[in-house]
C-alpha cells in the first residue's frame, strides 16, 4: 500500500473551513454526503441516475474538488478547463498559455455559485493546492 501526494493547480477558490460555503457543499442526505444526488437537485435531474448525472458533471465547466486528504476532504470549486494535476512521480509542464484566463471563467463560477447557493468570493484566481491519500 503506498502514498500519493498530488499537486493540484487551477482557477476558481477555495471553499473556507467552517463557512456558510462549506455547509452547503457537505450536505448530509441519508446519512452521509451525497454530493452527486446534490448536484443533481440543483440541475433538475434524475437522483440516483449515476450515468446522467456524471456525464452532466463532465460535460458542465465548473466542477466541485477536494483537496488535503481522502481522510480529511477540503473542497475547492474549479473552471474544469484550467484544472492540472500533477501526480507523485509524473511532473506536468506548464507552458504560459496554460495560465492565461479566459474571458468567460469568472461569469461561469458566478453563475455555479448562484444555482448552488454558494457565496461567492469577491474575486476569483488561481489556487494551488496538495491531496495526499494513502
Amino acid at each position: 500500500m503506498g502514498v500519493s501526494t498530488n499537486a493540484i493547480l487551477f482557477y476558481g477558490f477555495l471553499i473556507e473551513e467552517d463557512s456558510d460555503n462549506q455547509e452547503v457543499i457537505t450536505m448530509e442526505d441519508g446519512g452521509g454526503t451525497d454530493r452527486d444526488n446534490f448536484w443533481a437537485r440543483k440541475f433538475n435531474l434524475p437522483e440516483n441516475d449515476w450515468e446522467t448525472i456524471y456525464e452532466h458533471q463532465g460535460e458542465y465547466p465548473v466542477r466541485i474538488g477536494t483537496h488535503c486528504s481522502g481522510d480529511y476532504p477540503m473542497y475547492y470549486i474549479a473552471i474544469r478547463a484550467s484544472e492540472i494535476v500533477a501526480n507523485r512521480g509524473y511532473p506536468e509542464e506548464l507552458k504560459a498559455e496554460d495560465l492565461v484566463k479566459k474571458l468567460e471563467w469568472d461569469n461561469q463560477l458566478r453563475e455555479f455559485c448562484k444555482i448552488y447557493g454558494l457565496t461567492p468570493p469577491e474575486k476569483f484566481g488561481w489556487c494551488l493546492a496538495s491531496y495526499w491519500s494513502s
